[in-house]
C-alpha cells in the first residue's frame, strides 16, 4: 500500500462536500504522512461515504436543464479508437481508423492504444519498460509489490497462475497489468497460460482512487475473481483535477460481489472537475452480485467510454443492484459511450441503466431492456437486437457462444480486436461475432465472394505447410498508378514470410509490402510510367505465409484501409482453409471426386459434383489459380503417390 501526494486538505474539503457544500475548489497543503493504513482506510471511508452520499442525491436531483456538453472536452479523437487525433498524426497512423489501435507494430505485445495511454514508443520494443511477477524466477513475488515499486509506464507481465491481491492506492500510477505469460515469459497465450487474482471475498481486488494527475490503468488478460469490497472487484475511481485513462481488455470479472446494496463489481466514476477515456473490449463481466459496471459522474466532470465485443450478462441483485450497466450524472458532468459488438443481456435489473446527461449509442449488439431516464439519450442502431445469446454453459459461468447463437456473424468489422477474449482469432466467418467470444467449430465451408474490384483470392493450406495468396484487380473502374490496401489476417494461424509482385505492378517505379503488426499486410506502390488500365484486370500480389501446424479449419482474410487510386472501390474478402488438404468435398478423406471437382471448376462446369464453384477451394499448388495441375495432385495423393496435399512434401 503506498500514500503519496495526498492532502490533508482533500480530506477536509471531502468531508465539506458531504455536508453540502461546494466541493469544486481544492487548495494543496501539507503531503499526508506517509503512515498508512490508518490514513488509507479513512480515505477509503470518505470514498465510500462520498459514493452512498451522491446515490442519494441522484435520486432527490431536481429537473436541470440538460446540456449533453461537457464544462471540458476531451481531446478529439475523430474515430473514437482512444487515440486522441493529433497523437495519431504525430506518431503516422490514421486518425480516421479505428483499426490501428489494435496494432502492435514493434512486437511488445502493448497494442498501439496502450503506447498512447502508456506513453511509450510504436516502434521501439524495448519501451515501456517491463517488470515480472511469478511465483519464483521474476523481478516480483507479488502483484502489490510490483505495482508499489515499478516506475511510472511500466508493463507488469504477470506468470500464469493464481495470486491473492487487495491492493488500494490513491496515488497517480501509470501502469499496465499484463496477465497470460507463461512462467518463463517466453511466450504469451491467455488460454494456454491463464492469470487470475483473486480477492477471496476479502476486499476489492485493485482499487485506484486518484485526486490529481494523468493516471492511466491498463488491465490486460486478467481474470478477476473473490472480489468482495464496496466498490466490487475493481474500483477506477478519478476525481479531484485529473484525467484518468483506462482500459480493461481481454479479461474476465466472475464470481464477485459488491458489497454495497446499490453497488457494483466494477466501478468507473468520475468526481470534481475530473475527466475519464475508457475502453473496455473483449471482457465479460458475468455471474457476479451486484451490478456489472456502475458510474457517478458529478461536478464539472467529462467521462468517454468505450465498449467494445464485450459480454455483460446474468449479474444478480443483492440488494438494489443486479444492472448490466448503471450510471448517472449529477450538476454538469457529463458521459458519451459508443458500444459495439457487445452483449447486455439477461442481468437481473435493466442491462443499462442510465439518468441525466448521459448519451449511449450502441450498434451491432444483443441488448436487453433499457431504461434512460430523466433526459439521457439511448440511441440504437444498425444491427440491435434483443435476443437469447445462448451462451453454452452459463448456469457454469460458460459464457462462449453456442452454436445457435444468434450473435454469430452478427458483428461489424471496424475498430475490433484482432482475436476474441481467449487470444482466438477474430474473424472466424463473414463478420465478427458479438460479444467477447469469437465462436469457430471448424465445421463451416469457406465461400469465396469475388464480386469485388479488388478481391482476394480463397485457397486452401496444408497444416503445417506453406500457402501463396492472391490479391487481383478485377475489370478496374479507373486508371490506377498509385495504390495502398491491407489485408488482415489470422496471426494465431499465419505467419507473414514475403510476397510476389503480380503482372498488374510489373515494372513499377515503387512497390512494396510490409508487415507493421501481426495480423496485417500493408501493400502500396505507384509508377510515373504505364499503370492498370480502365478495365484491366490482373493479378496484383502473391502473399507468402507459413501455416500453424494446429491449423484445422477456415480463417477469413479481409481487405481494409484502401487508398489512393483505389479509394472507393468495392471489396470481396476471401478465407484460407486448412481442413485436409486436397479434400474438396469436405467428406474427410481424399478421392477421385476431389480431383474431377477441381477439374470441373476449370472448364467452368458449374456447379460441380462438389458444389457451387466458389464454393471449391482447388488451387492446391498455391499457384494462383485452379488448374488441372491441381487435379492431378489430388489424384497423385489418392494413389499414394508424393504430392503437395501431403503436409511432409
Amino acid at each position: 500500500m503506498s500514500i503519496k501526494n495526498r492532502y490533508l486538505r482533500y480530506v477536509f474539503s471531502l468531508s465539506i462536500s458531504l455536508l453540502g457544500l461546494s466541493f469544486l475548489s481544492f487548495f494543496p497543503t501539507k503531503n499526508v504522512s506517509a503512515g498508512g493504513e490508518a490514513t488509507i482506510e479513512l480515505l477509503k471511508r470518505m470514498d465510500i461515504q462520498r459514493a452512498m452520499t451522491y446515490g442519494g442525491l441522484m435520486k432527490s436531483q431536481a429537473p436541470v436543464q440538460l446540456r449533453h456538453l461537457p464544462v471540458k472536452a476531451l481531446p478529439a479523437d475523430t474515430d473514437d479508437d482512444g487515440m486522441p487525433d493529433s497523437w495519431e498524426s504525430a506518431n503516422g497512423l490514421n486518425p480516421n481508423d479505428p483499426n490501428d489501435a489494435w496494432f502492435d507494430p514493434d512486437r511488445d505485445e502493448v497494442i498501439n492504444l496502450f503506447e498512447y495511454q502508456l506513453g511509450s514508443g510504436l516502434n521501439n520494443p524495448a519501451s515501456p519498460p517491463v517488470a515480472t511477477v511469478a511465483a519464483s524466477g521474476a523481478d516480483y513475488t507479488d502483484v502489490e509489490t510490483a505495482i508499489d515499486s515499478v516506475a511510472l509506464g511500466t508493463v507488469i507481465r504477470v506468470a500464469a497462475g493464481t495470486y491473492q491481491v487487495n491492493y488500494i492506492t490513491f496515488d497517480s500510477v501509470v501502469v499496465m497489468i499484463q496477465g497470460g505469460w507463461s512462467t518463463d515469459f517466453a511466450e504469451r497465450n491467455i488460454k494456454l497460460y491463464p492469470t487470475t487474482l483473486d480477492g477471496e471475498m476479502q476486499d476489492e481486488v485493485l482499487y485506484f482512487s486518484v485526486y490529481s494527475g494523468e493516471p492511466v490503468i491498463i488491465l490486460d488478460g486478467i481474470h478477476f475473481v473473490g472480489g468482495n469490497g464496496f466498490f466490487g472487484a475493481v474500483n477506477l475511481l478519478s476525481s479531484g483535477s485529473s484525467f484518468m485513462k483506462t482500459s480493461v481488455v481481454n479479461c474476465s470479472i466472475t464470481g464477485n460481489r459488491a458489497d454495497y446494496s446499490s453497488g457494483a463489481v466494477l466501478w468507473l466514476t468520475n468526481w470534481d472537475t475530473s475527466q475519464s477515456d475508457r475502453t473496455i473490449a473483449n471482457t465479460v463481466i458475468c455471474g457476479n452480485e451486484g451490478s456489472g459496471i456502475k458510474a457517478h459522474i458529478t461536478g464539472d466532470t467529462t467521462a468517454r467510454w468505450r465498449i467494445i465485443n464485450s459480454t455483460i450478462s446474468r449479474n444478480m441483485n443483492n440488494g438494489y443492484n443486479g444492472y448490466g450497466i448503471e450510471s448517472f450524472t449529477l450538476d454538469n458532468g457529463v458521459l458519451t459511450s459508443h458500444v459495439y459488438n457487445s452483449i447486455l443481456w439477461g442481468n437481473e435489473q435493466e442491462d443499462i441503466s442510465i439518468s441525466w446527461n448521459i448519451t449511449f449509442s450502441v450498434d451491432h449488439s444483443d441488448i436487453g431492456d433499457v431504461d434512460a431516464a430523466y433526459g439521457a439519450i439511448y440511441q440504437p442502431g444498425a444491427g440491435v437486437m434483443d435476443s437469447d445469446p445462448m451462451f453454452e454453459e452459463p448456469a457454469n459461468d460458460d459464457y462462449h457462444l453456442s452454436s445457435f447463437s444468434p450473435c454469430i456473424d452478427g458483428g461489424k468489422n471496424e475498430g475490433v480486436p484482432l482475436s476474441d477474449f481467449e487470444g482466438d482469432p477474430r474473424v472466424c466467418g463473414t463478420t465478427p461475432d458479438i460479444g467477447a467470444d469469437e465462436y469457430c467449430d471448424g465445421t463451416e465451408s469457406c465461400i469465396e465472394d469475388d464480386t469485388g474490384a479488388l478481391d482476394i483470392q480463397g485457397t486452401s493450406g496444408s497444416p503445417g505447410g506453406t500457402v501463396s495468396i492472391p490479391v487481383r484487380v478485377q475489370n478496374a473502374p479507373n486508371a490506377v498508378s498509385s495504390l495502398g490496401f491491407e489485408v488482415v489476417y489470422p496471426a494465431s494461424i499465419l505467419t507473414y514470410t514475403g510476397f510476389s509482385e503480380g503482372p498488374c505492378v510489373e515494372g513499377w517505379t515503387l512497390f512494396n509490402v510490409t508487415s507493421p503488426a501481426p495480423g496485417v499486410v500493408r501493400v502500396g506502390g505507384l509508377t510515373t510510367g504505364n499503370g492498370i488500365a480502365v478495365g484491366e484486370s490482373c493479378y496484383v500480389v502473391y502473399l507468402n505465409f507459413a501455416i500453424d501446424p494446429v491449423c484445422d479449419s477456415f480463417y477469413e482474410l479481409d481487405l481494409q484501409d484502401l487508398k489512393d487510386d483505389i479509394i472507393g472501390w468495392s471489396t470481396s474478402n476471401s478465407c484460407v482453409d486448412c481442413n485436409v488438404m486436397c479434400d474438396i468435398n469436405g467428406d474427410g478423406e481424399i478421392t477421385p471426386q476431389d480431383a474431377l471437382c477441381a477439374f470441373q471448376k476449370y472448364m467452368g462446369i458449374c456447379p460441380t459434383d462438389c458444389g457451387p464453384c466458389d464454393e471449391i477451394l482447388c488451387d492446391v499448388n498455391a499457384d494462383g489459380e485452379c488448374t488441372p495441375a491441381d487435379a492431378l495432385e489430388i489424384f497423385r495423393e489418392y494413389m499414394g503417390e508424393p504430392s503437395v496435399c501431403s503436409p511432409q512434401v
